[in-house]
């Protein structure tokens, strides 16, 4: 399944934007880790799919994992939900022991900090979520900086490309990792601002 959704996103990417891709042997060929990308647009997971040389659980807000059309994909694609506490306490509890279980299998997690898609384009408050996945699974993180998605078709923009602009150019830029002994929240923010300014 990681092998025809890989393609997909490759398939997908490559017809709607044009990618520069920096840093990639940053995001490393074993071992376990959190990849920790801003939050851009609804295909910010396809591109980083896109761009990884290895397979990758990423984690989703419950909502949209929950649509009947797609479930089925989410599922089989090894998609972890995740809600707030207030949301579901089930799937917070459970999307939390899940990730520790991938990591501790060495898998690669996908785990956006900020925690929701921006509606201006601006880097948003990293939330508590990934101090907790750390303290839990001391791995390190990966920053990993979305740029020139903001304003495409799948962003939250209110402007909306005309049809025919579809091929945007936009950057992926993997950053230094994390260690979990310097992790913070502050410290992604940080990170994550450096990658994404101009």
């Amino acid at each position: 399944m990681y092998k025809l959704a890989h393609y997909l996103s490759k398939l997908i990417v490559k017809l709607l934007y044009r990618i520069n891709a920096n840093g990639i042997s940053g995001i490393p060929d074993e071992g376990a880790a959190v990849i920790a990308p801003n939050h851009v647009s609804y295909i910010d997971a396809l591109l980083i799919l896109a761009i990884s040389k290895r397979p990758a659980r990423f984690v989703m807000w419950y909502k949209i994992y929950e649509n009947k059309f797609l479930n089925w994909f989410f599922k089989r694609a090894g998609i972890i939900p995740i809600a707030s506490p207030k949301e579901s306490m089930k799937y917070f509890k459970a999307a939390f022991d899940e990730i520790e279980k991938a990591l501790s299998n060495g898998e690669l997690v996908v785990f956006f900090p900020e925690g929701a898609i921006t509606y201006d384009g601006n880097l948003q408050e990293i939330k508590g979520g990934i101090e907790h996945v750390i303290k839990k699974s001391p791995v390190p993180v990966i920053p990993v900086g979305l740029t020139g998605v903001y304003g495409s078709y799948f962003s939250r923009s209110k402007r909306k490309p005309l049809l025919g602009k579809w091929l945007r150019k936009l950057d992926v830029k993997v950053g230094e990792p994390i260690q979990p002994s310097e992790l913070s929240r502050s410290k992604v923010y940080d990170s994550l601002r450096k990658l994404t300014s101009n």
